[in-house]
């Protein structure tokens, strides 16, 4: 579906005049959709898709685009810009706006409390934009303050706990904190028991896929799972020396994100004319 919204003081002149949809070809996406608006500055024209490999043309062959939004303006009868967004291509009436990416990705090398440092150089307009992270089963977001070479300053922090080494299981790969002091564990939600929240899929595992740190960032482990009973490493990674890293009665740290995790970050042009 589709909304348009004209939001008006009382007694002012209406400012959307007409609003159509745009008849797309057969070849679009089913759930691509195309807007036409004329209001009382000019008209604008709206084409998206689900993701950034959708697809959308109109009819009439004026309108096309790669990617998940696309959007073109007139003022006065004339083209005054087009922007694209999340794609490779949109062309108006001839008019080509391209990118070589939707999206720009980068790999996480080292993590801090609110900054992260990367394998590649992310453009400087990324500050004060929104950036996903992928740490399977689940994606995280952040806001960009800055970019500083391949160094970006984040919020939220990516700190999420700190933990101490009570026990390890080496069989097990897993590792216990005798306080019990992590509500979201695997075997319980002690939150969802307190507030009679109901997950369909079950209680969530805030820990899953995100980083166990020694405390002085010389080395990080993904979890599988965390919280209670205890903290489970991935057995795919080599935990040889781990008794030695983590002996017991120390702390480590745990992080939302870590080395390996992709950083994406939406890719975006406009064209004026």
């Amino acid at each position: 579906f589709v909304s348009v919204i004209n939001v008006d003081k009382k007694g002012a002149e209406q400012l959307v005049i007409e609003v159509r949809r745009i008849e797309l070809s057969a070849d679009s996406d089913p759930t691509a959709c195309g807007v036409y608006i004329k209001h009382r500055y000019g008209e604008d024209v709206v084409l998206s898709t689900l993701s950034e490999n959708g697809y959308a043309a109109s009819k009439d062959g004026r309108f096309e685009l790669q990617g998940q939004f696309g959007t073109a303006s007139w003022r006065g009868g004339k083209p005054v810009r087009s922007t694209l967004v999340r794609g490779t291509h949109f062309s108006v009436d001839s008019r080509e706006v391209n990118l070589d990416s939707a999206v720009i990705s980068a790999s996480v090398r080292q993590v801090y409390d609110d900054k992260l440092v990367l394998d590649k150089v992310l453009p400087t307009e990324t500050a004060d934009q929104v950036i996903t992270i992928d740490r399977l089963p689940v994606q995280s977001a952040y806001r960009v303050d800055n970019v500083k070479g391949k160094t970006i300053s984040v919020s939220p922090g990516t700190w999420i706990g700190r933990g101490r080494v009570d026990r390890y299981d080496s069989g097990a790969a897993t590792i216990y904190d005798n306080r019990d002091i992590f509500p979201l564990g695997e075997k319980r939600n002690r939150l969802a028991d307190i507030t009679g929240m109901k997950y369909p899929e079950g209680n969530r595992n805030y820990y899953a896929g995100s980083w166990m740190i020694t405390e002085d960032g010389s080395t990080g482990y993904r979890l599988t799972s965390g919280g209670y009973p205890g903290f489970v490493l991935d057995k795919k990674q080599d935990l040889s020396g781990l008794e030695n890293r983590l002996p017991v009665g120390t702390t480590f740290l745990l992080y939302d994100v870590g080395p390996g995790d992709t950083v994406r970050v939406v890719n975006h042009t406009q064209m004026v004319y």
